[in-house]
């Protein structure tokens, strides 16, 4: 039974490829990372309260989502966002993005990832 599985899996192109480019990786690892706090969150979803708490817990994790693949600490700059959208001077909006951010806070760039 191993045999003609490994015989069948050594005809597939997919093999084959991976065995010509030493770049690809052999698992899906960082792709079921990614997909995990969704999968996970669908159930926690259900239980928001309300149509506005959907909203707010979609706008924050669309924050914490854009700051992890920015290499920014999400604590960090989610603290400074609401610091500086509370204050009285709203700052431009494009000074809060995380790109420009990490620009201004190069001290919060995130040096691990999860």
């Amino acid at each position: 039974m191993l045999r003609t599985s490994l015989q069948r899996a050594a005809t597939t192109d997919r093999l084959v490829r991976y065995c010509e480019n030493g770049a690809l990786s052999i698992n899906n690892n960082l792709s079921k990372r990614s997909v995990r706090p969704v999968a996970i969150g669908r159930k926690k979803y259900l239980f928001l309260g309300s149509d506005n708490g959907g909203k707010s817990a979609a706008i924050l994790c669309s924050i914490m989502t854009s700051a992890k693949a920015n290499q920014i600490e999400p604590f960090v700059y989610v603290r400074d966002l609401l610091v500086q959208l509370s204050s009285c001077l709203l700052p431009a909006i494009a000074a809060l993005l995380p790109d420009s951010w990490l620009v201004a806070h190069p001290a919060s760039l995130r040096c691990w990832s999860r």
